[in-house]
Protein backbone atom coordinates (compact mmCIF):
# COMPACT_ATOMS: atom_id res chain seq x y z
CA UNK A 1 0.00 0.00 0.00
CA UNK A 2 1.37 3.15 -0.81
CA UNK A 3 0.82 6.68 0.69
CA UNK A 4 -1.60 9.38 -0.83
CA UNK A 5 -2.13 13.23 -0.32
CA UNK A 6 -5.14 15.57 -0.22
CA UNK A 7 -4.79 19.71 -0.68
CA UNK A 8 -6.96 22.28 1.47
CA UNK A 9 -6.82 25.23 -0.26
CA UNK A 10 -7.29 28.24 2.24
CA UNK A 11 -7.40 31.81 1.24
CA UNK A 12 -6.98 34.43 4.22
CA UNK A 13 -10.40 36.50 3.58
CA UNK A 14 -10.14 39.56 6.13
CA UNK A 15 -7.99 37.88 8.44
CA UNK A 16 -9.82 34.50 8.95
CA UNK A 17 -8.57 31.40 6.72
CA UNK A 18 -11.51 29.90 4.69
CA UNK A 19 -11.22 26.81 2.72
CA UNK A 20 -12.05 27.43 -1.25
CA UNK A 21 -11.32 24.13 -2.53
CA UNK A 22 -10.87 20.71 -0.49
CA UNK A 23 -9.19 18.01 -2.98
CA UNK A 24 -12.10 15.81 -3.99
CA UNK A 25 -10.30 12.71 -3.14
CA UNK A 26 -6.68 11.78 -3.08
CA UNK A 27 -4.57 12.30 -5.93
CA UNK A 28 -3.75 9.82 -8.25
CA UNK A 29 0.34 10.65 -8.52
CA UNK A 30 2.10 9.49 -5.82
CA UNK A 31 5.28 11.60 -6.07
CA UNK A 32 7.46 10.41 -3.60
CA UNK A 33 9.97 13.05 -4.84
CA UNK A 34 7.21 16.13 -4.08
CA UNK A 35 5.99 14.19 -0.68
CA UNK A 36 9.68 14.51 0.82
CA UNK A 37 9.96 17.77 -0.32
CA UNK A 38 6.99 18.83 1.49
CA UNK A 39 6.90 17.16 4.26
CA UNK A 40 9.69 14.40 4.55
CA UNK A 41 7.48 11.97 3.62
CA UNK A 42 8.56 8.25 2.00
CA UNK A 43 11.95 10.41 1.01
CA UNK A 44 14.20 12.64 2.70
CA UNK A 45 13.10 16.43 3.02
CA UNK A 46 12.59 18.73 5.42
CA UNK A 47 9.96 17.96 8.49
CA UNK A 48 6.51 18.58 8.00
CA UNK A 49 4.83 21.70 9.63
CA UNK A 50 2.16 20.16 10.83
CA UNK A 51 -1.51 22.02 11.67
CA UNK A 52 -1.79 25.51 11.95
CA UNK A 53 -3.71 26.78 14.98
CA UNK A 54 -5.78 28.92 12.55
CA UNK A 55 -7.23 27.02 9.84
CA UNK A 56 -11.10 26.56 8.88
CA UNK A 57 -13.46 24.70 9.67
CA UNK A 58 -13.67 22.37 7.36
CA UNK A 59 -9.64 21.74 7.40
CA UNK A 60 -10.25 20.84 11.36
CA UNK A 61 -12.97 18.72 9.68
CA UNK A 62 -10.59 17.09 7.29
CA UNK A 63 -7.50 16.55 9.87
CA UNK A 64 -9.73 15.07 12.47
CA UNK A 65 -11.52 12.26 10.24
CA UNK A 66 -7.53 11.73 8.91
CA UNK A 67 -6.60 11.02 12.46
CA UNK A 68 -9.87 8.69 13.04
CA UNK A 69 -9.04 6.64 10.37
CA UNK A 70 -6.80 3.54 10.10
CA UNK A 71 -3.94 4.70 8.56
CA UNK A 72 -1.23 7.06 9.37
CA UNK A 73 -1.22 10.89 9.14
CA UNK A 74 1.05 13.43 8.31
CA UNK A 75 -0.15 17.08 8.15
CA UNK A 76 2.13 20.36 6.89
CA UNK A 77 1.22 23.30 4.61
CA UNK A 78 2.93 25.41 2.30
CA UNK A 79 2.60 29.09 1.18
CA UNK A 80 0.88 29.41 -2.40
CA UNK A 81 4.18 30.48 -3.26
CA UNK A 82 6.19 27.68 -2.21
CA UNK A 83 3.83 25.06 -2.76
CA UNK A 84 4.18 26.38 -6.27
CA UNK A 85 7.87 26.06 -6.25
CA UNK A 86 8.02 22.17 -4.65
CA UNK A 87 5.44 21.13 -6.79
CA UNK A 88 7.48 23.00 -10.05
CA UNK A 89 10.86 21.38 -8.71
CA UNK A 90 9.20 17.95 -8.35
CA UNK A 91 7.17 17.55 -11.70
CA UNK A 92 7.85 14.38 -13.78
CA UNK A 93 6.59 16.20 -16.56
CA UNK A 94 9.36 18.68 -17.68
CA UNK A 95 6.92 20.67 -19.93
CA UNK A 96 5.09 22.09 -16.88
CA UNK A 97 8.12 23.53 -16.48
CA UNK A 98 7.46 26.22 -18.86
CA UNK A 99 4.37 27.19 -17.05
CA UNK A 100 3.31 30.40 -14.62
CA UNK A 101 2.96 30.83 -11.45
CA UNK A 102 -0.82 31.40 -11.99
CA UNK A 103 -1.02 28.73 -14.61
CA UNK A 104 0.46 26.02 -11.95
CA UNK A 105 -2.00 27.20 -9.35
CA UNK A 106 -4.87 26.25 -11.77
CA UNK A 107 -3.48 23.20 -12.73
CA UNK A 108 -2.88 21.57 -9.30
CA UNK A 109 -4.82 23.44 -6.87
CA UNK A 110 -7.94 24.53 -9.08
CA UNK A 111 -6.97 28.29 -8.43
CA UNK A 112 -8.49 31.22 -10.46
CA UNK A 113 -7.67 34.94 -10.09
CA UNK A 114 -6.91 34.55 -5.98
CA UNK A 115 -4.33 36.77 -4.93
CA UNK A 116 -1.16 34.28 -4.27
CA UNK A 117 -0.21 35.73 -1.25
CA UNK A 118 -3.38 35.36 0.13
CA UNK A 119 -3.50 31.20 -0.17
CA UNK A 120 -1.68 28.62 1.53
CA UNK A 121 -2.74 24.88 0.78
CA UNK A 122 -2.80 22.23 3.60
CA UNK A 123 -1.66 18.71 2.95
CA UNK A 124 -2.59 15.90 4.32
CA UNK A 125 -0.71 12.14 3.60
CA UNK A 126 -2.06 9.25 4.34
CA UNK A 127 -0.52 5.77 4.41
Amino acid sequence: MGTDLKAIVEVNINGKWTAKITSTGKWKERNYRRFGALANVRTDGPEPKGWPDDVSDSAEIERKNSLESDYFSVFSWETLNDAIRIFRETERDKSVSRLSDIDLATKYFGLLIIPIEDCRILFIFEG
